[in-house]
C-alpha cells in the first residue's frame, strides 16, 4: 500500500513539472520579438564603396586624376675608376669627376643642383690558380653624381637638353649612367594637386547628394573629411651609348620622357538632416 502511494506522488510531481514547462514556453512565445536594425551598404561599379547608415550619416569618396608633362629631370651618373692602389683610384676618380662637373656647369647646371649621392671604394680580387684562392688585384671606386634639371633652375627641360647633358658628362669621362627620372618641381606639384583637390571635393559632394536622393533623405552638414594623394614618377634607364647617333656632328642621345600621373582622393562624411 505504501509503495502504491509513493508511485502516485511521483506521477503527480512529473505532471506538475511538465505543466510548469508548458506555462514557461507559452510565456516566452507570447513575448514580442526583439527589433533588428539593418545598415544598408552600396557597392558601386567603380570599385569605390559608399556606406549609408541611418544612424551615422553618409560616407563617400571623391576622386580626381590627371597626367601632366614633367618639368624636372634627375640624372644619376657614375664615375668609376680602378687601380692597383686605393690612393691612385681615388686621385684618378677625383680628376675625372671635376671634369664631369665642369661639363655640367657649362650646360647651365648650377652648383646646388649637382651633388654626390654615392661614394664607394672596394678592394677587388681575382682567382689565382696556383694558390687556388682569390687574391687582391686592386681597388675600385664608384662616385655617383646626382644632377637635377628643372626649368626653375634656369636650364631648359626638353628631350634634346637632357640627352645632350648625358653626352656632355660621358664625353668628360663619366662611364656610367644609372637612370633618368622625370617628375614635377614642388611649385608645379602643389599647383596641380590644389586643382585636383577642388575637383575631388566636387566629385565627392555630387556622390553624397545622389545617394541621399536615392534613399529619400536630406543631406545634412559635413561631419568629417580627409585627403590622400598619389604621384607617380616617369623613369628612363640609360643602358648604353648606342642610343647616340655619331653619324652627324650635332647628334645627341635621344630620350623620350614619360608623363607623370597625379591623383587626389577625399573621404567625406555627411550627417543626415
Amino acid at each position: 500500500m505504501e509503495s502504491k502511494d509513493k508511485c502516485r506522488c511521483g506521477v503527480v510531481n512529473l505532471v506538475t513539472i511538465a505543466g510548469l514547462v508548458v506555462v514557461l514556453l507559452a510565456v516566452v512565445l507570447l513575448q514580442k520579438p526583439a527589433q533588428t536594425t539593418v545598415t544598408p551598404v552600396i557597392n558601386v561599379v567603380d570599385n569605390t564603396t559608399h556606406t549609408m547608415s541611418y544612424s551615422s550619416g553618409i560616407s563617400v569618396s571623391g576622386y580626381s586624376e590627371e597626367e601632366v608633362s614633367p618639368d624636372k629631370a634627375v640624372l644619376s651618373i657614375d664615375v668609376v675608376t680602378e687601380n692597383k692602389t686605393a690612393k691612385n683610384a681615388k686621385d684618378l676618380n677625383s680628376e675625372i669627376s671635376k671634369q664631369v662637373v665642369a661639363a655640367l656647369k657649362k650646360h647651365g647646371i648650377a652648383d646646388e643642383n649637382i651633388e654626390t649621392s654615392g661614394y664607394y671604394l672596394s678592394e677587388q680580387t681575382e682567382w689565382d690558380s696556383e694558390s687556388s684562392k682569390n687574391v687582391p688585384s686592386g681597388y675600385k671606386l664608384t662616385h655617383t653624381i646626382k644632377v637635377t634639371v628643372a626649368k626653375s633652375s634656369g636650364a631648359s627641360l626638353d628631350v634634346a637638353g637632357v640627352g645632350k647633358l648625358i653626352d656632355a658628362a660621358v664625353d668628360a669621362g663619366a662611364n656610367g649612367v644609372n637612370s633618368v627620372s622625370y617628375g614635377l618641381t614642388k611649385e608645379s606639384e602643389k599647383a596641380i594637386k590644389d586643382k585636383l583637390l577642388v575637383k575631388a571635393i566636387e566629385d565627392g559632394s555630387k556622390r553624397a547628394g545622389d545617394m541621399a536622393s536615392q534613399f529619400g533623405v536630406t543631406l545634412g552638414s559635413l561631419d568629417s573629411v580627409s585627403e590622400s594623394n598619389y604621384y607617380s614618377y616617369g623613369s628612363y634607364y640609360y643602358e648604353s651609348s648606342s642610343y647616340r647617333d655619331y653619324s652627324t656632328k650635332e647628334s645627341y642621345t635621344s630620350i623620350s620622357p614619360q608623363k607623370v600621373t597625379v591623383s587626389v582622393s577625399v573621404s567625406m562624411s555627411y550627417k543626415i538632416a
